[in-house]
């Protein structure tokens, strides 16, 4: 900081009100560390203190964008897949929900893979979660409502960009429990939002 900082950058800001008063700019500039970068900067325009500055913009811009690509190919994903769901129910009977000879729903057989998952992240190491990823505060609390092999799923899925087969490989469950958890998951934050949505109308 420099003699007269809180003049000097009240000067700048005044000088530069256009750029100071970009959404962007004011949230960088919330946080301290980032203040401080700035300041120095203004106070002491070395190559060094603007470099500092530039690179930590640089990295927070960034987050920003993939944030908000996240944010919005998780939403999109949802509402895609529940117009699919929409059009495959009313072609195809649901066949999950018939019985079998022994009187057990189908759907009621097919195992449950989740049961391990907390075990298998401790023992891979996985800390990472969908939902740090997540800027929309409904679409955040609508991941929270998942279950951890949900979020595991899209995790590896929207973050890590990798297909229900090689998601399969990496958490150790059949393709067919990928596949499964991903829909299911689609579905569960489409519902939320959508009921969120309209109690806010209401």
């Amino acid at each position: 900081m420099c003699e007269e900082s809180v003049d000097g950058i009240k000067k700048f800001m005044e000088e530069n009100k256009e750029f100071m008063e970009n959404t962007i700019v004011q949230g960088f500039l919330r946080e301290k560390g980032h203040f401080k970068l700035f300041a120095e900067a203004v106070c002491n325009p070395s190559k060094e203190n603007k470099d500092n500055l530039d690179e930590a913009f640089k990295k927070y811009y960034f987050t920003i964008r993939f944030t908000s690509y996240i944010s919005s190919s998780i939403h999109f994903s949802a509402l895609n897949f529940h117009k699919k769901q929409r059009l495959y129910a009313s072609r195809f009977p649901l066949l999950l929900d018939a019985e079998t000879d022994g009187g057990t729903a189908y759907k009621d057989q097919i195992e449950d893979f989740g049961a391990n998952l907390e075990t298998y992240t401790e023992r891979e190491g996985i800390r990472e979660s969908i939902s740090e990823y997540i800027a929309d505060p409904l679409l955040y609390d609508a991941i929270q409502s998942l279950s951890d092999s949900q979020k595991t799923v899209l995790y590896f899925a929207y973050i890590k960009k990798l297909n229900d087969t090689e998601i399969a490989d990496v958490i150790q469950k059949s393709q067919q429990y990928v596949s499964k958890a991903h829909k299911n998951a689609l579905k569960r934050i489409y519902s939320y939002m959508a009921q969120k949505k309209e109690e806010y109308r209401g």
